[in-house]
């Protein structure tokens, strides 16, 4: 048993200094230029994502509660300048 766990202890120790990752000088530059380009393109593609939602959600809260409601007051005002609920129909006497 002792044996056996020395042996994978070793095992284990071996494989991880034997598997090391080489260095990145290594790489030729027209791969590593590649490796940049395509991170370069999502991280466009996600900032471009951000945009589109962040001012679709900014378009979304000024129409629902900035315009939405004044023309919804608005359109409550009879004549009197009074504030008259959406549901009576008007009255003309």
């Amino acid at each position: 048993m002792i044996a056996m766990i020395t042996m994978s202890r070793r095992f284990t120790e071996r494989s991880i200094t034997t598997a090391r990752i080489p260095p990145q000088n290594n790489v030729p530059s027209s791969l590593m230029r590649k490796r940049l380009d395509s991170n370069r393109s999502v991280t466009y593609l996600y900032l471009a994502l951000f945009f589109f939602f962040f001012f679709f959600f900014l378009f979304f809260l000024i129409t629902f509660f900035i315009i939405f409601p004044i023309v919804v007051a608005s359109r409550s005002v009879n004549d009197t300048g009074s504030l008259s609920p959406l549901s009576s129909p008007p009255s003309f006497d």
